[in-house]
């Protein structure tokens, strides 16, 4: 997969078309994986559009395990694919159980914080802060 991403990013073409099956398959491979596998899989599963909502409630379903991670960067890659695919599921209750999860990680390690918040935001990294539904400023997480 690492390869993969590397020949798309290097290339600009899409030479990974994820289907359903795939995606499957990576959400399986991903329990095998090391820390630097499960994040090269996640930064996949972030360009996947859901078909429908009940899929991308069933990928946030398998993602939310990764926030408990001792690696910060599964954690943050998790929290980065969550963001997304939230905004195609319509139950607001399953949305805001999301948000409380993802918060969780956020609260109780002030380095996931600090690199979440105050990473300077390059081309690759993930910029949390447009998430519109995104409620939680820094200094309310630091204090």
């Amino acid at each position: 997969m690492a390869v993969l991403t590397e020949i798309n990013e290097e290339t600009g073409t899409n030479i990974i078309a994820i289907s359903p099956q795939i995606l499957n398959q990576l959400m399986t491979a991903m329990n095998e994986c090391n820390e630097w596998g499960q994040i090269f899989i996640l930064d996949s599963l972030a360009k996947y559009k859901p078909s429908s909502t009940r899929e991308a409630q069933s990928i946030c379903d398998r993602v939310v395990t990764r926030l408990n991670h001792a690696n910060a960067s599964v954690v943050l890659t998790s929290i980065k694919v969550l963001l997304k695919f939230v905004n195609y599921i319509d139950n607001k209750d399953y949305i805001n159980t999301i948000y409380g999860k993802v918060s969780a990680p956020l609260g109780k390690d002030a380095a996931i914080v600090f690199f979440f918040f105050f990473k300077p935001h390059t081309k690759k990294s993930p910029s949390c802060r447009k998430s519109p539904r995104l409620s939680m400023s820094p200094s309310a997480t630091l204090a």
